[in-house]
């Protein structure tokens, strides 16, 4: 079962609080849904603490709703997500109606940058351990990003996810 989550659009920290949280006690597993459908999630096995840090999760608000996880929800203007994804070489805008998905998921609400700014609270409520300042400080020196010709999906779960994606999409802007 999922201790936490973590839980944003794309180009809000995902990567590198993933990355910042999983060490020898705890294991955040990034972007889970390019292998796992929603509602296997609580299926993957580990004896740390168990968490995510999702970048689709948010389109399932009925999952989320009822999970028992904590919940950290992360918040990036709209337009600097746009530009960071343009910057990336990324294709596909966020739709601004997709801030107010995130704002009705229950949890616990901050701006991205808090990450940087109060990571001692932000660790110790999603993992209920006491928080790793060395760790901390030698993870902020770096620039942590998927390389994503190597990252690890299932063809067939991704697609769903995508298509998904598209409804969501087509829903928030009326089509």
């Amino acid at each position: 079962m999922l201790d936490f989550m973590v839980i944003a659009l794309p180009r809000s920290g995902t990567t590198w609080v993933s990355n910042w949280l999983t060490s020898d006690k705890v294991h955040c597993i990034h972007d889970p849904l390019a292998v796992h459908r929603y509602n296997e999630l609580d299926n993957i096995k580990s004896d740390k603490v168990l968490g995510i840090s999702c970048t689709a999760i948010f389109t399932y608000k009925d999952y989320l709703k009822k999970h028992p996880a904590k919940k950290l929800i992360l918040h990036r203007d709209i337009d600097e997500i746009n530009t960071s994804l343009v910057s990336a070489g990324m294709s596909g805008i966020i739709h601004s109606s997709w801030q107010y998905i995130l704002d009705d998921i229950e949890g616990l609400h901050i701006p991205w940058t808090d990450l940087f700014n109060h990571p001692k609270e932000i660790y110790e409520y999603l993992t209920g351990l006491p928080f790793d300042e060395e760790r901390y400080i030698e993870l902020r020196q770096m620039h942590i990003e998927p390389y994503l010709t190597n990252v690890s999906y299932k063809p067939k779960v991704l697609g769903e996810l995508l298509e998904h994606y598209r409804r969501i999409s087509c829903q928030s802007v009326g089509v």
